[in-house]
């Protein structure tokens, strides 16, 4: 009687944390191509800007 309910338990316990894994990969995932499209927009679209000289 006991067997059965501890491993229900454990499967489970085993799907909800391959299920929050693949979560939070896609998670990283997503966050890894967004700061990568970000990055990339910014030293594309900014020119190198001269520095400015001290007035004479």
């Amino acid at each position: 009687m006991i067997v059965p309910i501890v491993l229900a338990v454990l499967a489970a316990w085993l799907l909800v944390s391959v299920v929050l894994a693949l979560v939070i990969g896609r998670a990283i995932r997503l966050a890894n191509r967004d700061h990568e499209r970000r990055t990339a927009y910014r030293t594309t679209t900014v020119p190198a800007r001269p520095r400015a000289r001290a007035a004479s």
